[in-house]
């Protein structure tokens, strides 16, 4: 990452208080001699005054100290009974019975799990039936029976549930599949890539290789998955060095999604639009929230480059790869 990118993703950071930049990116202050992480609740600093760093040593060897509200040289940032609280989601435990059992409020609750993991109580339990779902329809179980096992409510709400996390419909899941995969470091991180016979079905991109390859088998889990090919390495290739255009596809969603996805591949590097413009260019003006919900199970990052797509009223908006990744891809192609 060249170091104007680094800059414009910090500053961004900074004014939006991104907490999933914590761990990647400090910042210090030469009126305070302090250096803080991007989610500090202290007042902003005037830009000239900023610096940045990649880890806190760099930091401390500028001779900048830990600022006392965010402790940023700590390693673990998130409150420690979270991880009790995703468990209990996990297990199926309604969102109100779990901050009762982890003792803090509904309201905590879902401010920590939004601030720390992008997601709300709510939505959490729903992904947590979809993966359930998911691990059923690989044990052989058909969809009905599948549905009603994991826990959904409905056919309807589990249809939804594996739309919205897995961008494929729930009879696919069992499809026999090979996709050849393959991963490769880039100045963004780790970037792993899948390939059908169609198309690519998946990309993605990570801090490790590890999470990024967990993702691919839960997302596939009836696919085999065969070695990198000549065609998957192309596809790698094209995407790490971001000529992925006219890349051939294989997704599968609902009619709307299909036709977000489609719109977001036609808007020209370097021009975002609000979510509402690309509502309104798809015929369905009022569906801005849909767009936005389109655009967050995108299967495929930089190809079907969602991160072209920021909220009107300022700030960058959600990215499932991480806020930071899509400050520094927008400040590249502007």
């Amino acid at each position: 990452m060249t170091s104007e990118a680094w800059e414009k993703a910090g500053l961004i950071a900074i004014q939006t208080r991104d907490a999933s930049l914590d761990g990647h990116l400090w910042y210090g202050v030469l009126s305070t001699g302090v250096y803080c992480r991007p989610s500090c609740p202290s007042p902003a600093a005037h830009p000239e005054n900023l610096r940045f760093f990649q880890s806190s040593d760099q930091a401390m060897q500028a001779g900048f100290r830990a600022c006392k509200r965010c402790h940023p040289d700590q390693v673990a940032p998130y409150p420690p009974w979270l991880e009790r609280a995703v468990d209990a989601l996990s297990m199926g435990v309604s969102p109100g019975d779990t901050a009762v059992q982890v003792g803090v409020s509904p309201a905590a609750l879902t401010r920590a799990m939004q601030r720390w993991l992008g997601v709300a109580p709510k939505a959490m339990a729903q992904f947590c039936l979809t993966q359930s779902f998911v691990d059923l329809r690989a044990q052989g179980h058909s969809v009905l029976n599948a549905s009603l096992m994991a826990g959904f409510a409905s056919e309807a709400s589990m249809r939804r549930g594996v739309l919205r996390w897995l961008g494929l419909s729930p009879s696919r899941l069992a499809e026999p599949l090979t996709l050849s995969w393959g991963l490769s470091a880039m100045p963004l991180g780790w970037l792993l890539v899948a390939l059908s016979p169609r198309g690519v079905a998946f990309a993605a991109m990570g801090d490790r290789p590890g999470p990024l390859l967990a993702d691919l088998a839960e997302r596939f889990p009836s696919a085999q998955l065969a070695p990198m090919n000549e065609a998957c390495g192309d596809a790698l290739q094209a995407l790490a060095s971001g000529q992925a255009v006219n890349l051939p596809l294989d997704l599968s969603a609902t009619a709307f999604r299909m036709q977000v996805w489609q719109a977001l591949q036609a808007i020209e590097p370097g021009q975002p639009l609000h979510y509402a413009q690309l509502a309104k260019q798809i015929g369905s003006p009022k569906a801005a929230r849909a767009v936005g919900s389109a655009c967050a199970a995108n299967p495929v990052c930089l190809s079907v480059p969602c991160h072209r797509v920021v909220p009107a009223t300022g700030g960058l908006g959600g990215y499932r790869w991480g806020q930071w990744r899509k400050a520094w891809l927008l400040a590249m192609e502007s």
